[in-house]
């Protein structure tokens, strides 16, 4: 079955090259649900990052991720019967979208990696905030204040080679979002989290959580009510079914973790 990445990447009809033009690279992933993409420099990398290690040459470093549910709905359903469906379709949508642009010697997608014994820690948060796309947030996770917390980091690739960015996308992506925990009035995350477990401006207590989430007739062993109640970006919101996916496959995580632990 032809996914739709490469669907839309053929469809776009752009041919190799030795530069890469992150405008089109943008409409390629944005058609297969990928509609976060951010292009930034070595040197800014270097400077904001420095203890992140490149393996091999490069030039720029792209940052990719997804907002909603619009990676879930451009997803082929054939996925779900892979071992790890969203990141295998993930870089099955990044590999049509670069290759497409660029020869294939000048980019190599470092997260997520086919064998994670080799590849480099990708510090994806600290990517994200020096993207404007991520803030701290009470629960952990990142926060955005026009996505919320329905956001997540997809991919990152090395590119050797120039990038083509028009003016007017520099100016729209280079602003950083504000950090909506800042002003937020209601707290509603707070309250809602039936375990206790987060406090403004702290780290979550993840003991609470995972006792909350393993208890019998757990209230968020398939969700987040706390994560549902914060009202930022809500437009954004994961589906029931989507949100249900990821927090069951976290579960079996957190068991395997509390097993290992005992």
């Amino acid at each position: 079955m032809v996914n739709s990445c490469s669907a839309n990447a053929k469809l776009a009809g752009m041919i190799q090259s030795n530069s890469l033009n992150i405008d089109a690279l943008r409409a390629n992933l944005a058609q297969g649900g990928l509609n976060l993409c951010k292009s930034f420099s070595i040197t800014e990398i270097a400077d904001s990052v420095p203890e992140f290690e490149f393996p091999g040459s490069c030039t720029h470093l792209i940052l990719i991720g997804c907002t909603g549910p619009d990676l879930w709905s451009a997803m082929p359903a054939d996925y779900f019967d892979r071992p790890h469906p969203v990141d295998e379709y993930s870089i099955d949508c990044v590999r049509e979208s670069v290759g497409s642009l660029l020869d294939e010697d000048k980019w190599l997608i470092l997260f997520p990696s086919a064998d994670s014994r080799v590849a480099p820690q990708v510090p994806l948060q600290k990517l994200g905030s020096l993207a404007g796309w991520h803030h701290p947030s009470p629960l952990g996770i990142g926060i955005n204040d026009k996505h919320g917390l329905w956001f997540a980091y997809r991919s990152v690739v090395l590119v050797d080679a120039e990038v083509i960015e028009s003016d007017a996308e520099l100016d729209q992506i280079g602003i950083a979002s504000e950090w909506p925990c800042l002003n937020c009035e209601t707290t509603a995350c707070l309250s809602h989290c039936p375990a206790e477990a987060l406090t403004l401006g702290s780290d979550p207590n993840l003991d609470a959580c995972v006792s909350h989430r393993l208890a019998d007739d757990s209230s968020c062993a398939s969700t987040c009510l706390a994560r549902l109640a914060c009202p930022v970006g809500s437009g954004f919101r994961y589906s029931d079914r989507q949100t249900a996916y990821f927090y069951n496959r976290s579960l079996v995580s957190v068991m395997r973790w509390v097993n290992k632990e005992n």
